[in-house]
């Protein structure tokens, strides 16, 4: 384990993805991700969670 000034460090991630099929909404995307993310962590620590494939508008 890493240590800190002598103290042990535990890090962890949740991570959403979202996946674009083309151009499209930004804000849409990033939205899909953070969904994505939070439904991880109801669920455990650390993980991924990926969202449906957005498609083009």
């Amino acid at each position: 384990m890493p240590q800190v000034a002598g103290t042990t460090v535990r890090v962890g991630a949740s991570v959403g993805l979202a996946t674009a099929a083309g151009p499209g909404d930004g804000e849409r995307l990033l939205r899909e991700a953070d969904e994505a993310m939070y439904r991880v962590k109801q669920s455990t620590k650390g993980g991924f969670a990926v969202s449906g494939v957005m498609t083009a508008r």
